[in-house]
């Protein structure tokens, strides 16, 4: 028998839409952060590495403005499977879209902030194409409209505290703005000295930038007690100097004696061929790499074989990195592992931080605060 008040009652359900439960902020009702990351690969993972941590201190949403160049010749697709990813309950990172732009004024007043200040040599990129044809506020730096600069370089900044559980009235300007603006190529949040204590948080945001299936396919598993390597050269002039091969052979032949029957293999991340020959005569059948199909930063070939590179490292058990590479770094805090930094002089720890082994001369070790080895990079062509 057919229950017509039944038949009504769904009827009218269809017709009449539920009331829907109370939805966050809109987006433009909400504070960003607009970050440009510079250089290298590593060097803007560790840029937005950061941008995520103060968004998620202060509350914001961060939109990635990811450029095409010299440095890194690579699109954001191409090496990532998403365009947005959570961190914490509030935050997300996005990366900056037509979409996005089209509703956020301030975030085009932002583009033109760092189209004046930090200018991209990505001249056809859709943001300036559109901040440039925008009626706009007129630009008054630090501001342009709702947007404002972070200068990372002031002393207010880098004496400036943690910016968590910190009401709004005594944050810096720029971040009292609707669309903070920054342009950067290393780690500026927290303070060195403060970084420690967010490894766990840095290491989950790193981990939920899910590679693209493109890079996956050309990552491959490492047997269990492998010894990751990564000697940077070409243009890293302090790497070159500080960490030379004659001191990674010395360091590597010691990881190899101090694992015993665990030691599996060498896993060898490097930007030069000859070093790659040299080790491969050297180690054969215990070293493994990547074949590299370019080494040109220009080419997204390049880009995507340095994330693999990056995400292989991830997964040794110990790595061996070269001296104020961010690659070696990123490489440790991905999956939180020991990383020895490769160099000639070994310094003190000049802080009660977490302590981590550095390797100098003839195999001296001595433990080196973490918090003052991931510092601020001061070369723009490191990565």
């Amino acid at each position: 028998m057919i229950d017509f008040d039944t038949l009504d009652q769904l009827e009218r359900e269809v017709q009449e839409p539920k009331e829907s439960k109370a939805a966050g902020p809109s987006l433009e009702d909400q504070g960003w952060i607009l970050i440009r990351p510079l250089n290298g690969l590593c060097n803007r993972l560790s840029a937005m590495l950061s941008a995520a941590v103060l968004a998620a201190d202060t509350g914001r949403q961060v939109a990635v403005d990811w450029r095409i160049t010299d440095t890194c010749g690579c699109s954001w697709d191409r090496l990532f499977a998403q365009s947005t990813l959570q961190v914490g309950a509030r935050t997300r990172v996005w990366l900056l879209t037509e979409e996005l732009l089209k509703k956020l004024e301030p975030m085009l007043c932002g583009i033109r902030i760092l189209d004046r200040i930090c200018p991209s040599a990505d001249e056809m990129n859709f943001a300036s194409a559109m901040a440039a044809r925008a009626t706009l506020p007129p630009l008054q730096l630090p501001c342009c409209g709702l947007a404002c600069w972070l200068d990372l370089e002031s002393p207010m900044w880098l004496e400036h505290p943690r910016c968590a559980g910190m009401p709004a009235c005594d944050l810096p300007l720029a971040l009292q703005a609707p669309c903070t603006v920054i342009a950067a190529f290393s780690e500026f949040y927290p303070s060195a000295r403060l970084r420690d204590e967010l490894v766990e948080v840095r290491s989950e945001i790193l981990r939920a930038l899910a590679p693209s299936p493109q890079v996956l396919r050309r990552t491959s598993e490492l047997p269990r007690g492998t010894v990751g390597v990564h000697i940077r050269r070409t243009d890293h002039e302090a790497a070159c100097s500080e960490s030379p091969d004659s001191l990674f052979l010395e360091a590597m032949d010691k990881a190899a004696e101090e694992l015993g029957p665990r030691f599996g293999a060498f896993f060898l991340a490097t930007d030069e061929p000859e070093v790659e020959e040299l080790m491969l005569q050297r180690y054969g059948n215990r070293l493994m790499c990547h074949k590299k199909r370019s080494l040109c930063r220009k080419t997204p070939e390049a880009i995507e074989d340095a994330f693999v590179d990056l995400l292989s490292l991830s997964k040794c058990d110990l790595i061996l990195g070269s001296f104020m590479s961010s690659f070696s770094a990123l490489a440790a805090l991905l999956q939180q592992r020991p990383l020895r930094t490769v160099r000639k002089s070994v310094k003190r720890p000049s802080s009660s931080g977490p302590l981590r082994r550095e390797v100098g001369p003839a195999g001296l070790s001595s433990e080196v605060c973490a918090a003052c080895a991931a510092a601020s990079i001061p070369c723009p062509a490191m990565r």
